[in-house]
């Protein structure tokens, strides 16, 4: 642990217990995402209507935890705030059928540096990895 709490220093390995911090994201490692993508046509049907695609995709946006602590007796139940950035990419199948339905699975890896996010006295700072696995069925209408 590194930091300072109630003007003490720490820079030392620390055992944590419950009774000393509780923390959690408690709404989700929300985050907002620009994303650049392409699609690559794999097969086609008779028409040159695109049946198979590859989907890829890669972007970057900020992170929006609703953040809740208690750091040694220290309460925070706190709002939704942009606390750090994200980037991320993604790569997956998307097949097509009946004209307008689809189905599509993609995998999405992202990592996460949340450098200010808000926590009893003060601010904190987590970074992490997250990975994920999206299957998704739609129907598409040409508008």
């Amino acid at each position: 642990m590194t930091g300072t709490i109630e003007n003490k220093t720490y820079n030392q390995d620390t055992t944590i217990i419950a009774d000393f911090v509780k923390m959690e994201h408690s709404d989700g490692g929300n985050y907002a995402m620009l994303n650049f993508v392409k699609w690559a046509n794999l097969v086609s049907d008779k028409n040159k209507e695109p049946l198979l695609q590859l989907i890829m995709k890669a972007g970057a946006g900020v992170g929006i935890p609703k953040t809740n602590t208690t750091i040694m007796g220290n309460h925070r139940d706190d709002r939704y705030h942009v606390s750090g950035y994200i980037v991320g990419i993604e790569s997956g199948l998307r097949y097509s059928f009946w004209k307008y339905a689809f189905v599509s699975g993609t995998f999405k890896g992202v990592y996460a540096n949340y450098n200010h996010f808000l926590i009893a006295g003060g601010y904190g700072s987590q970074k992490w990895f997250s990975a994920q696995l999206i299957y998704m069925l739609g129907l598409q209408f040409p508008l």
